[in-house]
């Protein structure tokens, strides 16, 4: 065999990265840069992503036109281009992630393993019901006016157990605008609305594996030629949510089981940095 014969080819595991439906479908440039970062990181989209396109024809008529503050609400121009996108690609060479209603509807490929829809949906579902018990009501009351009544929030909640899901994978998504200056990500403020402990992340520090992350990051967005078009977004961040359970508090020991058990978010931690 002549050394011309070989061929060597070297996969290398990306970065799972859930992306904010507020982010890629209320920014002008939302599918565009979607698009490009399936060459340097493992996309993935919401359940909530796609509640919103299959509403798109009824949520159309109801939205500010283009030229609208684009936090409002998912822009008609951004939501036609991913609608024509899917009716024009096969399911198999989408080249996003997502987690369906079963298996069958969901598109894994290295991660297709039942037990993580089973761990989505027991994330999602104790997510709900906290939010129920009274906590965070606003940020999880998916049914008032959903989805003409759009808030960014609402739409980011579904990233949290997929994140969670994914072992605390990053999500990619856009700090707010208060009087014109930035703020923490509407995403950061659901989370302490859910009584979820959450705080801004050393990604300065050199002894920092947050600052490592965000120099990988910020070199994946570079070579996706992502530089001029991430100029006109609002500034990006990144939020990391895990809900597992390290060590039990001697408070949380005289508790039952079921109690316990019963809220898989009782201990989850959660990280953010600016982009």
């Amino acid at each position: 065999m002549h050394a011309s014969d070989m061929l060597v080819h070297v996969h290398t595991r990306k970065l799972s990265c859930v992306l904010d439906p507020a982010l890629i479908l209320a920014t002008p440039g939302g599918i565009k840069l979607a698009l490009r970062l399936t060459h340097v990181v493992e996309p993935w989209l919401t359940r909530t992503f796609w509640q919103l396109i299959d509403s798109s024809d009824w949520l159309r008529a109801v939205l500010p036109n283009e030229d609208a503050d684009a936090s409002v609400a998912p822009r008609s121009d951004v939501l036609g281009a991913w609608i024509e996108m899917r009716e024009q690609t096969d399911a198999a060479s989408w080249p996003f992630r997502w987690i369906g209603d079963r298996l069958a509807e969901s598109q894994l490929l290295d991660h297709a393993d039942a037990c993580l829809i089973e761990h989505y949906e027991a994330l999602a579902d104790s997510l709900a019901a906290r939010a129920e018990r009274g906590r965070g009501r606003r940020a999880m009351d998916w049914h008032m006016d959903w989805p003409a009544h759009w808030d960014p929030g609402t739409a980011s909640i579904d990233t949290l157990p997929l994140s969670a899901a994914l072992d605390a994978a990053m999500i990619l998504t856009a700090r707010g605008a208060l009087n014109g200056d930035e703020c923490e990500p509407t995403l950061v403020s659901r989370l302490r609305e859910l009584d979820i402990l959450v705080e801004e992340a050393d990604s300065a520090s050199p002894d920092s594996l947050f600052a490592a992350e965000r120099a990988l990051l910020r070199e994946a967005l570079a070579q996706a030629g992502l530089t001029g078009l991430c100029q006109r977004l609002p500034r990006l961040a990144v939020v990391h949510v895990t809900a597992e359970r390290w060590n039990a508090s001697s408070a949380d020991e005289n508790r039952s089981d079921d109690a316990r058990s019963s809220d898989a978010w009782s201990e989850a931690r959660a990280w953010w940095y600016p982009v």
